[in-house]
Formats: structure tokens, C-alpha cells, sequence
């Protein structure tokens, strides 16, 4: 089973739009997904305990917020990155690996801190 973290912008925390997306994710039998908000919680060690558990993760799954990440999510899939695990956006439905990051906003570290760069190439969730 693989575990994948389902890296989003805590302005998505406890919206309908979290509960679909983590209804989604869970409906594959072979994943075991992990959603900060949820099953985390606020962790001891700030920001550096959820990197850890998306180092200990298959793959990342990240949701946008308006078309951005914020610099948690930025960073979480930079983690990924470090630890040579793939990371995937979810948009319109599809998965596409994200195979860079490009900061738009350091200023704005809650919506528009930056985007992920694709492959361009749609995977069916």
C-alpha cells in the first residue's frame, strides 16, 4: 500500500471541497492517504514535522488554491522533491506530475507563493 500525502492550503481545511477531494483519493483500495488537517493535526515542531512525513510518503498529491500554492504546500512538494518522490496536482479531475515549482509571490506566503510546473500530461484519478 502506498502512503501519499495529500498536500492542500489550510484555507481548504474542513470545506466541502477538502471532504470530495480526500473521498476521492481514499477510493483507491492501494493508496493510504495522509491529509495534514485530518489525520495530523497541529504536530509539535511546526512545519519541519509535516516535511518529515512527506519524506516517509510514496508520493505527494497536492491540491491548488485559486491556481497557486502557498508556501506550505510549496515547500512540502519541494520536500518530495529532496527525497526523490514524486509529486502529483490534481486539476479538473486528472493527476499531473509536477516536475518543477516556480515562485510567483515570496511575499504572499498564504495563496499565491507559487505555482507548480507540470508535464503537461493528464493521468485519470
Amino acid at each position: 500500500m502506498k502512503k501519499v500525502y495529500f498536500a492542500h492550503s489550510i484555507k481548504d481545511y474542513n470545506t466541502k471541497k477538502e471532504a470530495a477531494t480526500l473521498r476521492r483519493l481514499r477510493a483507491h483500495k492501494d493508496w493510504k492517504v495522509i491529509c495534514p488537517n485530518t489525520d495530523l493535526g497541529e504536530l509539535p515542531g511546526g512545519m519541519r514535522a509535516y516535511l518529515e512525513v512527506v519524506a516517509q510518503c510514496d508520493l505527494v498529491i497536492a491540491m491548488e488554491h485559486k491556481g497557486f500554492v502557498g508556501r506550505r504546500v510549496f515547500c512540502e512538494i519541494y520536500r518530495a522533491f529532496c527525497a526523490n518522490k514524486p509529486a502529483f496536482v490534481l486539476r479538473k479531475g486528472k493527476l499531473f506530475e509536477v516536475v518543477t515549482l516556480k515562485e510567483n509571490d515570496p511575499n504572499d506566503w498564504e495563496t499565491y507563493y507559487g505555482k507548480l510546473i507540470t508535464d503537461g500530461i493528464a493521468t485519470a484519478l
